[in-house]
């Protein structure tokens, strides 16, 4: 199935299972879904459930350089994904790999290659029924975390739960529970150099329903760029793209969508 919109053709390739049908039943199949009228030059996407945990969706614009784009979890049911592609071309092509990225083998990789000290924007929504978008700069300093310069809705405060602001190992350590207690739908991004969790979505059947986390502006300091009381020595700058209003914009209608999709799949 290709979509197409506004000029652009989304194609759909046949899937792979690298692991072998005996072992994770049948290659995942991916389905692509002509975006609403509300989110323009996007393609919605389902994979249907098969047995492994997770797939890798991978994307190109010629059929030979192939970017990872998002890993799903399609135990308990079968996406939706929205992908916002990240430059105009007149035709982008999918494919998803199985299996795909664990979270123990990511954690594996980032763990190789963190660095004693280093700072990040972190992102999250908060709230059952309204939506609440918090940010702050994350410095880690020989495992120690300092939150500072926190925003909630674009209004900067100094009421505020640290705890709330995670660490990597700790997103980490959430995406493991998700693989083991299983959701309804789970998206996860990794850094391609670093290996942390850039981006994780979740509906989940439990309290709390949702979680989404997203980390930007990672940066390697010095010993010397943190002061001595933890302090970052300057704001990470990784500011989600069109601002907290139009990330809960966004937000919204990811969530309107993996709720239509998740129902009757």
């Amino acid at each position: 199935m290709a979509p197409h919109r506004r000029g652009i053709v989304f194609v759909a390739l046949a899937m792979m299972s690298y692991a072998g049908a005996v072992a994770f039943g049948q290659a995942p199949e991916l389905i692509l879904h002509p975006a609403a009228s509300q989110i323009p030059d996007r393609v919605v996407m389902s994979i249907r459930p098969h047995s492994t945990n997770w797939v890798l969706l991978e994307a190109s614009s010629d059929l030979k350089d192939w970017q990872p784009v998002v890993n799903f979890m399609t135990t308990l049911t079968s996406g939706p994904f929205i992908d916002v592609p990240p430059s105009p071309s007149p035709v982008r092509f999918y494919r998803a790999r199985a299996p795909g990225v664990s979270a123990a083998t990511a954690l594996s990789a980032w763990q190789a290659v963190r660095p004693a000290h280093y700072q990040y924007r972190f992102h999250f929504v908060k709230g059952q029924t309204s939506i609440n978008v918090w940010e702050g700069t994350v410095t880690i300093s020989n495992g120690v975390k300092t939150v500072s310069n926190v925003i909630v809705n674009e209004n900067p405060t100094t009421t505020f739960n640290p705890a709330d602001f995670l660490t990597p190992e700790e997103v980490f350590g959430f995406i493991a529970t998700v693989e083991a207690q299983g959701a309804r739908l789970a998206h996860v991004a990794y850094d391609p150099q670093w290996h942390f969790p850039s981006s994780v979505l979740t509906l989940l059947d439990q309290a709390p329903s949702f979680a989404d986390y997203r980390m930007a502006g990672f940066v390697e300091l010095s010993g010397a760029a943190v002061s001595t009381n933890g302090e970052p020595g300057a704001p990470a700058n990784g500011s989600l793209p069109g601002g907290p209003r139009a990330f809960r914009s966004q937000w919204s209608r990811t969530i309107a969508a993996l709720n239509t999709g998740a129902r009757g799949k």
